[in-house]
């Protein structure tokens, strides 16, 4: 990613595996590239404000909390993230999400 470029993932769970309870929400950032860089800045879509809310994921693995506001009726989540000033490379991004169905 160039600096202070922005990109927007969509993740959608397959209809026979969505939740009706959300219980938990994962997001997994992996580092391309080599040395140790800062890791990007990184939004959830709010569904219940309808707005873009800043979470402080570093790289690995995050657990976000209230998970539940994240996750729409048809069990997607819209990710943002964003390089700071430097450039950077990601290498893998992936979402869990657990609940009851």
């Amino acid at each position: 990613m160039e600096p202070e470029a922005e990109i927007t993932f969509e993740f959608t769970a397959w209809p026979d595996v969505r939740v009706r309870q959300v219980e938990g929400l994962e997001i997994y950032l992996q580092q391309g590239g080599s040395g140790m860089l800062l890791p990007p800045d990184v939004w959830l879509w709010n569904v219940e404000a309808r707005e873009w809310d800043a979470i402080d994921a570093e790289w690995g693995l995050y657990a976000v909390p209230d998970a539940h506001v994240y996750v729409n009726a048809s069990g997607s989540v819209l990710l943002r993230v964003g390089a700071k000033e430097d450039a950077m490379e990601i290498q893998d991004v992936a979402i869990s999400i657990r609940g009851r169905r």
